[in-house]
């Protein structure tokens, strides 16, 4: 997954907004990458794995995604890629997002 830093940034605010609704007060991201971006996005899935999988799931459907590819992730990913494969789900749908608000801003 590659991204143009102003999609990475604007990602990361709309998840840091999610996150706090999903009950988390991650700490904030200090260089914004997407990696940095991907990490700190797998640490509060994992969190929500462990801690509840209720908010995790009403995050999933905040952020709109396919019922469908939540529910394969769950049942068939490896308890150790769980959070890093729904993590990586998450910021495909964010970015696709930002992506689609830049190009209607933009009138093109």
């Amino acid at each position: 997954m590659e991204a143009r830093p102003e999609v990475v940034s604007e990602g990361y605010r709309l998840l840091e907004s999610h996150l706090q609704r999903a009950g988390l007060s991650p700490e904030p991201i200090s260089q914004v990458t997407l990696e940095a971006l991907r990490a700190w996005l797998e640490q509060g899935v994992k969190y929500l794995l462990n801690q509840n999988m209720e908010a995790l799931l009403q995050l999933c459907y905040r952020v709109d995604l396919p019922e469908a590819e939540v529910s394969h992730i769950l049942s068939t990913a490896p308890p150790d890629s769980l959070a890093a494969q729904l993590a990586d789900l998450i910021l495909h749908r964010e970015f696709q997002k930002v992506h689609f608000r830049q190009k209607y801003r933009q009138g093109s």
